[in-house]
């Protein structure tokens, strides 16, 4: 019986890494799609409050701006001086924004917001209109 020869052979690790070559891609546009600053945003019966992860950003190059029922984040990281010669890097600089809409307009005028170890904490009190009134039914 004779062997057929198609002129190429199986090769299984470099099968394996085309494998992870793909894998480590498919991880790389995963983590390239996040949206930033990530945030956690809860709510109370007269004000939402918002807390968004932002390490290494000065207070001064953050602003919160509200607007109806739009919070928007936006700042920028900076790169510090005499960063060069990278061998990998894996943390973004540069501007951002990010705006969110809430389920109910805010009354900007109140808004508080504080900045502490990367943690950006804001109180977005609901407008007056906006917040749930308890109705006294009469009867007769």
């Amino acid at each position: 019986m004779a062997l057929v020869d198609w002129g190429w052979s199986w090769d299984p690790w470099r099968d394996l890494r085309g494998l992870s070559r793909a894998v480590g891609s498919l991880a790389g546009m995963a983590s390239r799609g996040r949206v930033y600053p990530p945030v956690n945003v809860y709510e109370s019966a007269d004000a939402y409050g918002l807390e968004a992860e932002i390490p290494g950003v000065d207070p001064e190059d953050l602003e919160l701006t509200v607007e109806g029922d739009l919070v928007t984040i936006s700042g920028e990281k900076k790169t510090e001086a005499g960063e060069a010669g990278f061998h990998r890097r894996e943390r973004g600089r540069g501007k951002f924004s990010r705006s969110l809409r809430l389920p109910a307009a805010l009354d900007a005028e109140k808004v508080e917001a504080h900045y502490n170890d990367g943690i950006l904490t804001a109180r977005l009190p609901k407008a007056p209109e906006s917040r749930a009134r308890k109705i006294a039914v009469n009867s007769g």
